[in-house]
């Protein structure tokens, strides 16, 4: 049986100034963004900065607010 970690519920659990880094192998870069987005909708008051490290493979993802 395979399970995957949610990433809606990390991004959602992150403290203000956190920072997550997620391989690109789990998760492409646009579905990390679309997520942190969302969450960006649903929560107001949150904000997510998402950037890509392609040499490195990776997304990191800070949270602002």
């Amino acid at each position: 049986m395979v399970t995957k970690i949610s990433m809606r519920a990390t991004l959602a659990g992150m403290k203000p100034g956190e920072v997550i880094i997620i391989p690109m192998k789990m998760r492409a870069y646009n579905s990390v963004r679309n997520c942190a987005s969302l969450l960006g909708v649903d929560y107001p008051g949150r904000k997510y900065s998402v950037s890509a490290d392609r040499e490195k493979q990776q997304s990191k993802v800070t949270r602002v607010q």
